[in-house]
């Protein structure tokens, strides 16, 4: 069901959930941390290749590595998912199997 709200009620929304919810302002802090972790990774392989002399496939293998393990763990990111919790992330596979 889709609901037609105004942008300043869905701020105002928004900005009672982020007050009154320290879950979920700890839940925002940890996604935006874990993404800066994420940015790092590049430069790392390319540091890898010219300061350490690693061949260029064993950089394409760990990179290879690095997306499945990524793509893996956000697709099962939200299997515990148990309904008296609140759903604010269920992740592809709750969204693939149970809706």
């Amino acid at each position: 069901m889709y609901f037609e709200e105004s942008k300043s009620e869905f701020r105002a929304k928004i900005g009672i959930i982020l007050r009154s919810d320290s879950n979920f302002r700890w839940y925002l802090v940890a996604r935006i941390l874990a993404y800066f972790g994420t940015i790092a990774f590049a430069f790392y392989a390319v540091y890898a290749v010219q300061e350490h002399h690693v061949s260029e496939w064993k950089i394409g293998l760990m990179t290879g590595g690095y997306l499945a393990t990524q793509n893996t763990g956000k697709s099962h990111h939200g299997m515990d998912w148990r309904p008296e919790q609140p759903p604010f992330h269920h992740g592809f596979w709750n969204d693939f199997c149970f809706h």
